[in-house]
């Protein structure tokens, strides 16, 4: 028993190392912002934005996500996405004290309008959206939209965006 605690801290730091940098490219992709709340959340920077040393949290999800692949014989580097995106589902419903939207683009290329005023409001639906900010979005982004944001995608004619959106509702601290 004494060797399996021990070996433990090794497999979380391996796969830490393996993941990050693609967690920390796509928290990179949040708009402006989200950025440095969730560097600071992921404990990768100071609330005044300079560089952290406390380092993140244990990784747990990240290194299921890595060790599944591997007890089936995969390569850990097919985990990757998916452990980023469970890491992120993860955090993400942490932050927030109501339900929130995570969108996983899948394929394809267009824009999100986030913010501003839905027009003709009724419910959670609107006819469009006045004013808010627009961000470019592609294959590979993950997008979080704040709880009761207005949003929608714009996408070119003759352009697709496909996307894996997931409703988040996130705990409320007691």
């Amino acid at each position: 028993m004494a060797g399996s605690t021990a070996a433990t801290p090794a497999v979380l730091e391996r796969a830490r190392r393996l993941v990050e940098p693609s967690l920390v490219a796509a928290a990179d992709r949040l708009c402006d912002e989200l950025r440095l709340l969730v560097h600071y959340h992921f404990g990768w920077v100071e609330a005044d934005g300079s560089l952290s040393t406390a380092g993140s949290g244990k990784g747990l999800r990240p290194a299921l996500a890595v060790l599944s692949a591997e007890a089936v014989g995969a390569d850990a580097s097919t985990a990757i996405p998916g452990a980023v995106a469970v890491q992120l589902v993860h955090d993400f419903s942490l932050v927030h004290d109501d339900i929130i939207d995570v969108v996983f683009i899948t394929s394809g290329a267009g824009h999100v309008l986030v913010g501003g005023e839905m027009l003709d409001r009724d419910g959670s639906l609107g006819s469009g959206i006045a004013g808010g900010i627009r961000q470019p979005a592609v294959a590979g982004d993950v997008l979080h939209i704040p709880a009761k944001t207005p949003h929608g995608y714009l996408v070119p004619e003759g352009g697709h965006v496909t996307y894996v959106l997931v409703r988040v509702p996130a705990r409320v601290a007691h």
